[in-house]
């Protein structure tokens, strides 16, 4: 239908965690004062990251996982991976089929964001300062969207060494792909309770500040 002939408008927010300060606060006076027979749709993956004042205007409806078993039949019904592979998949995805075939397309990206990852650790241990100063220079290269993703990766690295740590017996907690777990066997002992909130907070605000700068530019 036409916007003139339909009784209500809608409008989907994606990601609306992600939207800065600003314009975090300009909706938050259209949801104060919706306009008659409009609906507003916010779709977030991470509900704590969104405003408590815009949180609190919502009616919050979580979409359930897929099936782990539904995941593996279209897998294998799409491509011919071992066993092991889709396995892997599965437990990353962790009930998301997007999440599955994002991992499948950036397995090659993901290999270097390791290596961008390993490189960074080892050299900040030894304390290597050339070599920190190369590695920087290297990831100035890559674009503004490249970094943004390497953060990301950080983050959910370190998040995962950390659980590593505490908690190696629990499996289904730990979601590193073959190649991360043989590297964060011996790296997650160095993320522990003394560290570990310092390193997310700096990696958080970094992120956070490419987004927003972002968000300003467009």
């Amino acid at each position: 239908m036409k916007t003139f002939e339909a009784d209500y408008k809608v409008m989907i927010i994606w990601q609306i965690e992600t939207m800065n300060v600003a314009g975090a606060n300009k909706l938050l006076k259209i949801l104060e004062e919706p306009p008659e027979k409009t609906l507003f749709l916010l779709i977030s993956e991470n509900s704590e990251r969104i405003l408590k004042t815009i949180l609190s205007r919502t009616q919050l409806i979580k979409v359930p996982k897929i099936e782990k078993l539904d995941i593996e039949k279209k897998l294998k019904e799409t491509f011919d991976f071992e066993k092991e592979e889709i396995d892997d998949i599965i437990h990353l995805s962790n009930g998301n089929y997007q999440k599955a075939l994002e991992l499948i397309e950036n397995k090659e990206d993901n290999k270097i964001l390791l290596d961008l990852f390993t490189n960074l650790m080892r050299f900040s241990y030894s304390k290597k300062i050339i070599e920190i100063t190369e590695w920087v220079n290297e990831i100035a290269k890559i674009g503004r969207e490249k970094q943004k993703q390497f953060l990301d990766y950080a983050l959910r690295l370190i998040r995962e060494n950390f659980i590593l740590n505490i908690a190696k017996e629990e499996k289904k907690l730990i979601f590193l792909t073959k190649e991360e777990k043989n590297f964060s066997e011996r790296f997650c002992t160095f993320i522990n309770i003394n560290n570990v909130f310092a390193i997310n907070k700096e990696l958080n605000e970094k992120l956070n500040l490419m987004r927003n700068f972002s968000f300003l530019i467009k």
